[in-house]
Order: C-alpha cells, then structure tokens, then sequence
C-alpha cells in the first residue's frame, strides 16, 4: 500500500478517535479536549504552512512543533477558549439560520453547499486525487502532500470568495439581518460560557466531535472515489441537520453520562 495513503489512513483515524472522545465525553474532559482540538488544528496550520516552504523545514517537525504550541495554548486558557469558541459556533448558526430562513423575495438564497463543502468534501477536492509515484521517496511524497495542501488551501479560499460574493448581492435589509444574527450568536455565547459553564463545555464538545467525525468519515468515503456533492445539491441543509443531530445525541449522552455520576456519588 502506498505509504502516504497509510498516513492518510492514520490520520483520519487519530482524528474520527478525538471527535469521538469531544462527542461522547468532552464536557468532562474540557481542558485535555480543547487541547486536542489546539493539537488538531495546529497540525492541520503546520501542515498547510508547510506546502510554502517545503524543503525548508521538515514536515515532522514544522507539524509536531505548531501541534504542540497551539495545544499547550488551548490547555492554559481553556475558559476563555471556551467562550470564543462557543461565541463563533452560535455566531455561524445563527447566521446560516438567519440568512437561510429569511424572506428570501429579491434576497440571494444562503449558499449553505459552500460552507457544506468545506466539511463535507468540496467537488473540487474530490475529483483531484494526487497522483501518488509507486516509490516512496521522501521527495515523492513531500511533492504530493504539498500538492494537497495546496489543493485543500486554495479551495477553502475559493469558497470563502464565493459566500463574500453572495453576501455582496445581499439587500441592505438582508445585510443587517445576517450582522444581527452573527451579533446575537456572539453575545448568545458569552452569556452561556458565563453562566452555564457545565451546560456550555458540553455542548460545545458534542458539537466540534460532531463535525469532526462526519469531516473524517466523509473524507475516507471520498478517498475510495464516491462524490457526495449530488446529495449535498439534492437537499443543501443534509450536512447541517445531520451535524445537528449528531451534536444532540452527543449531549444526551454526556448529560445521561454526568446524571448517572451523580446518582452513584450519592
């Protein structure tokens, strides 16, 4: 088996086991978990900022280090992590709500496979399979994950440009509904993170593990060819009400989880 695939594998696996552990048990592991969260996405930042210097630094190294850093930093100021990652989570949903539910009349609809495909497996990305070499040379496979990041980088971006031009085409009455929406997720979050602290980790963790096992096992089903872009275009909301559905099993378990504690300590 080629061994950048095997690292691949690996990866994704390492990543469905965190989103696993958030899901099912973060609320109680608040300061480890958002220290995964920092390792993961320290990863994933050195790894992109590696496709730019390449030869430069080592992979292992440029990965390990921001992995290490960002996740030493998620540990010590996991409270005020808590509140702005929670700000930003209601922040996006109350804008997608808002923009997706609004009288549309003249309004754009809310580009909602933009930001589906950016978890879900844009068609871009599915259709560019690098093409690995047989040998394993460390300049073989530097060259195709640098390719991939690259490819990974400037998809995002691209989306990211498609939802600034649908925001353009926006009414100004429009506009200030998404702004109040994003304003009144931020403020929502920062009330939560404040005064219920329990409740907030919780939901936040079944949350973030919620997207992070759908985000891998789309990934692995796209490795082996399928596209799910036509079910994404078939009912746009899919990826949304499935991450919703997931978050709300993950809670009742860890509230069940937390109630069944309780009982046993009395």
């Amino acid at each position: 088996m080629n061994p950048v695939l095997i690292e691949q594998l690996v990866m994704y696996g390492v990543a469905l086991l965190a989103g696993l552990v958030l899901w099912g048990m973060g609320g109680r592991l608040l300061r480890p978990a958002l220290g995964l969260v920092g390792v993961v996405i320290g990863g994933a930042i050195g790894w992109i900022c590696w496709s730019l210097v390449e030869n430069l630094v080592p992979l292992w190294a440029l990965v390990g280090g921001t992995a290490l850093l960002i996740g030493c930093i998620g540990m010590l100021v996991y409270r005020l992590l808590l509140a702005g990652l929670l700000s930003l989570l209601l922040a996006i949903g109350c804008m997608v709500g808002a923009w997706c539910f609004m009288d549309q009349g003249e309004l754009t609809p809310v580009p909602l496979a933009t930001l589906s495909e950016i978890v879900a497996g844009a068609s871009v990305l599915e259709q560019v399979t690098p093409a690995f070499s047989d040998s394993s040379s460390s300049t073989s496979m530097a060259s195709a994950l640098a390719n991939h990041a690259d490819a990974v980088r400037t998809e995002i971006l691209d989306r990211v440009g498609i939802l600034h031009a649908a925001w353009l085409l926006l009414s100004p009455l429009g506009q200030l509904v998404v702004i109040g929406s994003i304003i009144g997720g931020l403020f929502s979050g920062l009330l939560l993170a404040t005064f219920t602290p329990r409740f907030s980790a919780i939901f936040l963790t079944a949350s973030l593990g919620s997207l992070l096992i759908l985000g891998t096992l789309v990934r692995v089903v796209t490795m082996t060819g399928a596209s799910l872009t036509d079910a994404i275009l078939t009912w746009t909301p899919l990826p949304l009400v499935l991450w919703a559905a997931l978050a709300f099993i993950g809670m009742c378990i860890q509230f069940t989880m937390q109630a069944r504690r309780g009982a046993e300590a009395d």
